[in-house]
C-alpha cells in the first residue's frame, strides 16, 4: 500500500502523529543474528532501535551497543534524499511517502590499537516496515592502496511478518569478510528503498578485527592436533 504524492502537509502531519499505530516493529531481539565475535576483544557494535533523529542530511550517530557488545562503534546512518521525516516526532523511524530514500552507513575504527591489522568481518542487519529495500543496492565500499573497492554480498532474510503492506516488517542480514592484508580502518555501506513508503526502523552493525597472526597460528596448531588425533585413533582401531 503506497501513499499518493498529492497528500497535503496536513496529511503528512497526521501520518507523523498516528503512524506508530500503523507502522510498528514486530521483531524481537531474538530475531536478530548474534555474531560469534560480539563482545570479544577486537569487536565493536552499534544498534539503532527506532531511535533516528535526523530524517535528511544529518548523521544519526550510534548511541547504543548491540546486545552483549563490547565497544560502541564510531558509526552513523545518514539519509540523503529530501522529503523524509521522523515517525514519532523527535525520535523514531525514517519515512517518506513522497520520495525514495537513500541511506549511507559510515564507520571508522574507534580504537586503532584493537584493530592493528585492520577490519576483518562485518555484519549489517536492517529492519524495515512497509515497502522493502532495494536489496541489490546494498553495497560496501572501502579503500586500500589499490583504490576504492565496492562489493555486494548475499542477503539473508531473518524475519518477515508478511504479507506486505504498511503493517509488515522485514529483517535482513548481510555479511562481508575483507581481504587479508588490506588493513582497512573505515568503510561505508549504501542502501536504498525500493520505492516510496519504506520505514527504516532498526539497524544493527557488528565489526571485528583481523585476528593477530599468533591467534591464527594457534588455531592452525589446534587444527593439526585434531587431524593427528583422528589419524592415530583410526590406526589403533584396526
Amino acid at each position: 500500500m503506497k501513499f499518493l504524492k498529492t497528500y497535503s502537509i496536513q496529511s503528512a502531519l497526521a501520518l507523523t502523529l498516528f503512524a506508530p499505530c500503523v507502522i510498528h516493529a514486530q521483531t524481537t531481539l531474538g530475531d536478530f543474528y548474534t555474531p560469534a565475535y560480539r563482545g570479544q576483544a577486537g569487536s565493536e557494535s552499534a544498534f539503532w532501535s527506532d531511535s533516528f533523529t535526523n530524517a535528511y542530511g544529518g548523521p544519526n550517530n550510534a548511541n547504543s551497543l548491540a546486545p552483549g557488545g563490547l565497544a560502541l562503534a564510531n558509526a552513523s546512518v545518514t539519509q540523503t534524499t529530501p522529503g523524509a521525516f521522523i515517525i514519532g516526532g523527535s525520535s523514531g523511524d525514517i519515512y517518506s511517502f513522497s520520495s525514495i530514500n537513500t541511506f549511507v552507513l559510515d564507520y571508522s575504527v574507534l580504537n586503532p590499537a584493537s584493530f592493528p591489522n585492520g577490519i576483518g568481518d562485518i555484519v549489517l542487519q536492517i529492519e524495515t516496515a512497509g515497502n522493502e529495500l532495494d536489496y541489490s543496492s546494498v553495497l560496501l565500499s572501502y579503500t586500500t592502496t589499490s583504490g576504492t573497492q565496492t562489493v555486494g554480498t548475499a542477503r539473508n532474510e531473518l524475519y518477515n511478518s508478511g504479507p506486505g503492506g504498511m503493517g509488515s516488517d522485514v529483517l535482513s542480514e548481510w555479511e562481508w569478510t575483507l581481504p587479508a592484508g588490506s588493513d582497512v580502518a573505515n568503510f561505508s555501506i549504501a542502501f536504498n528503498g525500493s520505492d516510496t513508503s519504506v520505514a527504516l526502523e532498526k539497524t544493527m552493525l557488528d565489526v571485528s578485527a583481523v585476528p593477530e597472526p599468533s591467534t591464527l597460528a594457534l588455531a592452525g596448531i589446534a587444527g593439526l592436533g585434531l587431524i593427528s588425533f583422528r589419524f592415530f585413533r583410526r590406526q589403533f582401531s584396526h
